[in-house]
């Protein structure tokens, strides 16, 4: 009997193998011939955008790191109770934005759920090459990026910026993983992509290069530095932050990424400390409406003490800038 599942497992797999390469020259077949990947724009893949973006979602497919890519990102949408195409929306520009849900009843503010949902945003103006690639940079958010949770622990300024930029699901790895797509569905037929090479070294990506290129913020480094004194931080602390000139820069801000993840950072942090400014509002207001004959209970007191220095010990610097 085992040697029996063994023999239709691999009889399986063979299928699965011999499927994925006729699936890969069935749409090499489809689109060589007929579409300008860098000049037609990718909403004009199909009759409606929701059909197009199926389209750009099966070229990704024929990538073995798309197949990998996408199988993950099911996995994630399927988490939040949604198909995948339903996480994917086209719009004016591409990002991942992550909506974060705080759940607390008023007369108990101390006590809170949270909840996150994700979707990844399309520029419906980009070209199919374009637009392929970007889907598959902001999929890669998506199906490996943690959601970012600014009300519980402490993160600081130089945790954010480096996990933005170089943990996992960050801007390094999305990047790497759409250089891999190009390779594997492009480069054929469109040759190199320039930026991709410089983070190659002997032929192969380097995780390692690619963390130095994202770090180089050019003329922008004095500014950097002026945000770092303003914030009273030793600049030594962002030694790896390079004044080389600029590769790579942020579509959301317009900025190399470490200003860019420092911009993001008092975003979130200022919305977060705003709400829990008024959380704490609620506390006190539920504290003090208390009869003298139904005192909140001492664990009460010690909840919502616990929840003003966790403010202060995450929003001191922010509340002041």
């Amino acid at each position: 009997m085992k040697i029996l599942l063994i023999s239709m497992t691999l009889f399986s797999l063979s299928l699965t193998s011999l499927a994925h390469e006729m699936y890969k020259r069935e749409i090499q077949t489809i689109y060589t011939e007929n579409i300008n990947y860098q000049k037609m724009k990718w909403r004009f893949l199909a009759a409606s955008e929701n059909e197009a973006i199926l389209e750009l979602l099966k070229m990704i497919k024929s990538s073995d790191t798309g197949v990998k890519l996408i199988t993950r990102a099911r996995s994630v949408a399927a988490e939040q109770g949604m198909t995948l195409t339903d996480v994917i929306i086209p719009s004016g520009g591409s990002l991942t934005d992550t909506t974060l849900i705080r759940k607390f009843n008023p007369s108990t503010p101390e006590h809170v759920a949270y909840e996150s949902r994700t979707k990844v945003f399309l520029n419906r103006d980009l070209s199919v090459l374009d637009a392929t690639l970007d889907l598959a940079h902001e999929l890669a958010h998506f199906a490996f990026r943690s959601p970012f949770n600014p009300y519980v622990g402490h993160f600081d300024m130089k945790n954010f910026v480096t996990s933005t930029i170089e943990g996992r699901g960050g801007e390094v790895d999305a990047y790497l993983i759409e250089c891999r797509v190009y390779d594997e569905v492009f480069r054929s037929r469109l040759g190199k992509k320039n930026n991709c090479e410089l983070v190659k070294e002997k032929n192969k990506y380097s995780r390692k290069m690619a963390i130095n290129e994202f770090y180089k913020v050019g003329a922008f480094h004095e500014e950097f530095s002026k945000v770092l004194k303003e914030l009273e931080i030793n600049e030594k602390e962002f030694s790896f932050v390079s004044p080389k000139q600029v590769v790579f820069v942020s579509s959301a801000y317009s900025l190399p990424y470490p200003l860019a993840a420092v911009k993001e950072y008092y975003t979130i942090m200022g919305k977060a400390c705003e709400n829990d400014r008024k959380r704490m509002a609620y506390a006190r207001q539920t504290l003090g409406r208390a009869p003298a004959s139904k005192k909140r209970s001492p664990s009460s007191l010690r909840a919502v003490e616990k929840l003003e220095m966790s403010y202060l010990k995450r929003c001191s610097h922010i509340s002041s800038k």
